[in-house]
């Protein structure tokens, strides 16, 4: 699988200095100073913020692509709590039925057993196995229900070229993050995986960290 994301002279509000980064395959963690730079980046990245200056570029199996729209199709985003909050009173198989009928075209039918359609499947194996779809969101543990915002996020791209995501700090026990990286180090396997953090790479599971946090302090 063809991959690179790479960010030229890229500011992201203006008055900050310039960023030039370069994503390979793989598990990547960005380590930034404080969540507010990673957060924009995020977006940015996956085509929900358009930046003041500079280009990103997305090389996948398909070519080159340098537009918002293009990484906003291609790049499944999950973290940003302003996109994927979760509804706690609902059931786990009503969460995943509803994200799955908006992935698909109108006409197409959605099991009830949901985990079992191959949109779901795929990524609930690998991340959620343990847990009852019938519990209620609000009931599964605090990492389970990060990791369902992840395979909601996959569901809703499944033909994403990359995963991104955003402030894996909002674990604030650092062995339910662990964890969380370690299932993410499974996707990136096969799905490149870019998280950010503010925490580093503490766990050693990474394939690359590209860290920003000694350029964003001096600017800050």
């Amino acid at each position: 699988m063809s991959f690179r994301i790479s960010a030229q002279d890229l500011v992201l509000t203006k008055g900050q200095p310039p960023l030039t980064l370069s994503i390979g395959p793989g598990l990547t963690l960005i380590h930034h100073a404080r969540e507010a730079h990673a957060s924009a980046l995020t977006l940015a990245i996956a085509g929900r913020f358009r930046p003041a200056k500079g280009t990103i570029s997305l090389i996948d199996d398909d070519g080159t692509h340098t537009g918002t729209r293009d990484r906003f199709s291609r790049i499944a985003l999950a973290g940003a709590t302003e996109i994927d909050s979760l509804e706690r009173g609902v059931s786990v198989r009503e969460t995943l039925r509803e994200q799955l009928a908006w992935s698909l075209p109108f006409y197409a039918w959605v099991p009830r057993d949901v985990v079992t359609h191959p949109r779901v499947a795929r990524w609930w194996d690998v991340l959620l196995p343990h847990v009852d779809p019938n519990e209620h969101v609000g009931d599964i543990a605090v990492q389970d229900r990060f990791l369902l915002r992840i395979v909601l996020a996959l569901i809703a791209r499944p033909q994403a070229s990359a995963l991104l995501v955003d402030d894996i700090d909002q674990l604030r026990d650092m062995s339910l993050r662990g964890e969380v990286l370690s299932s993410l180090s499974t996707v990136a396997q096969s799905l490149p995986v870019i998280v950010n953090t503010v925490n580093g790479d503490v766990d050693g599971l990474a394939n690359d960290v590209i860290t920003l946090r000694e350029a964003e302090e001096e600017a800050a």
